[in-house]
């Protein structure tokens, strides 16, 4: 923590909980959870059908949004994952 005050954190990642497939998605998972342990952690990923828009899971607030991938190059979905990061990461 810095100088003790409280976090607001949000991340974004492609796959977040429950699909935890690979190595990127469960970094991701087990950062955020443990830094929920003394922060407030957000994490903005992608929605799929059956899954709620918003949870709380382990003290990990997840917020789910619908993107449409249709039509976009693998390389622009590695930029716009890049500039999304990049705002992102200043949020609070």
């Amino acid at each position: 923590m810095l100088g003790g005050e409280l976090m607001r954190i949000l991340m974004a990642s492609d796959l977040f909980y429950p699909f935890l497939l690979g190595g990127e998605e469960t970094r991701m998972y087990e950062t955020a959870r443990r830094l929920a342990k003394g922060h407030e952690i957000h994490i903005l990923t992608r929605r799929f059908r059956g899954l709620p828009s918003y949870e709380v899971h382990e003290g990990v607030h997840i917020h789910r949004v619908f993107v449409s991938s249709a039509g976009m190059k693998l390389e622009s979905r590695r930029r716009l994952r890049f500039h999304a990061a990049f705002i992102l990461g200043s949020w609070g």
